[in-house]
C-alpha cells in the first residue's frame, strides 16, 4: 500500500466521513463539480442578456444574496454559481458544505486533477489506508468509581449537615 497518506490527518477524517454520512457519494460529487468549476472546466447554467449581463439558471441561495449583473459587472452571478455553497446547494447536501471543502482541499493537496476517476481512486485509497492503519490514540480516563467517591462524601457530609439545619428545624425556627 502506498504511503502518500502516511502523517496525513485528512485520510482518516474522510474515512469518518464516509462512515457518518450516507450521502457521502453525493458529497464527493458536489466537490468534483466545485472543482471543475472552480478550475474554468465546466460552465455553470446560465443566460446572457442582450447587454452582456450573465443570469444563473441555477437559483441558489449563495446565486440571490450577491450583486445582481451590471454593465459593470456581468459576470457576478458566475462568479456566485462557482463557489462551494452554491454547489453543495445544487447538489442538496448544504448541510455537508464544510465536508465538501475538506475533501476538495484534500484532493488538491494531492495534486490530483478535477477528474472524478482520479478522485475516486485517491479517495479510496485514503479510506483503504485509514481502515489499514487504525489511529493509535490516547486511553479515555474512566469515570470515578461509588468507592472512590464515598470516602470523600463521608468526610464532608458531616459539615454540610453542621452548616445547614434539617427541613424541620428551620420550620420551627420560622
Amino acid at each position: 500500500m502506498s504511503n502518500m497518506f502516511k502523517g496525513d490527518p485528512r485520510a482518516y477524517r474522510i474515512a469518518k466521513m464516509r462512515e457518518e454520512n450516507d450521502e457521502f457519494d453525493t458529497i464527493v460529487a458536489a466537490a468534483i463539480e466545485y472543482m471543475r468549476r472552480a478550475a474554468r472546466l465546466v460552465h455553470p447554467p446560465g443566460t446572457f442578456d442582450d447587454a452582456g449581463r450573465w443570469y444563473a439558471d441555477e437559483r441558489t441561495s449563495a446565486v440571490r444574496t450577491c450583486r445582481s449583473p451590471s454593465r459593470a459587472w456581468p459576470y457576478s452571478e458566475m462568479k456566485a454559481a462557482r463557489t462551494a455553497s452554491h454547489v453543495a446547494e445544487v447538489y442538496e447536501v448544504s448541510d455537508f458544505e464544510t465536508e465538501v471543502r475538506q475533501i476538495v482541499n484534500f484532493v488538491k493537496s494531492k495534486d490530483a486533477s478535477p477528474n472524478s476517476r482520479e478522485v475516486w481512486d485517491l479517495i479510496n485509497g485514503a479510506i483503504a489506508y485509514a481502515e489499514a492503519n487504525p489511529k493509535k490514540t490516547r486511553k479515555k480516563l474512566e469515570a470515578p468509581d461509588a468507592e472512590t467517591v464515598d470516602p470523600i462524601a463521608e468526610i464532608v457530609q458531616p459539615e454540610i449537615e453542621a452548616v445547614q439545619p434539617d427541613a424541620e428545624t428551620a420550620r420551627a425556627a420560622a
